[in-house]
């Protein structure tokens, strides 16, 4: 199941992006089948996509809300697919 949230306490908002495929290599390195990820800045929401592509539950968790409309979005586009 994916969920994301708003999170209200300010972060550093220092961001940086890495690719998808070097995200899904992590997750399927360190997360067990059918495990969970949690991120705290959402961002660009490439690591709930790569979750969603890994078959990993995801909980995302930002303070700006643009950033978790970007990343619902991108999951929705990702589904499609």
């Amino acid at each position: 199941s994916l969920r994301v949230r708003q999170h209200t306490e300010h972060h550093a908002g220092i961001h940086h992006f890495k690719p998808l495929a070097l995200y899904e290599k992590l997750l399927k390195m360190f997360v067990p089948p059918d495990g969970y990820v949690c991120d705290a800045t959402l961002y660009t929401g490439i690591c709930a996509v790569a979750s969603l592509n890994c078959g990993l539950n995801f909980l995302g968790i930002d303070m700006n809300k643009d950033y978790i409309e970007q990343t619902e979005a991108r999951l929705e586009f990702a589904t499609k697919k």
